[in-house]
């Protein structure tokens, strides 16, 4: 019985609120921000972790 009553109340575990969604989401993103801000600093510019991309206009030009 005290089994059940333990397991009823793991059960009934409540979601994060609003705030702590927003406090965690918040730390992350200061976080990622200090890691850039480093890197720049360091390097004089971001590290490009995106590949460069190749658009070709309708002009036969490109970007």
């Amino acid at each position: 019985m005290a089994v059940a009553g333990l397991v009823a109340l793991a059960a009934c575990r409540q979601e994060p609120t609003f705030e702590e969604r927003y406090d965690k989401a918040s730390e992350t993103i200061r976080q990622r921000a200090k890691s850039i801000d480093a890197q720049i600093s360091a390097t004089g510019a971001p590290a490009s972790s995106a590949p460069a991309v190749k658009v070709e206009l309708d002009d036969g030009g490109a970007l």
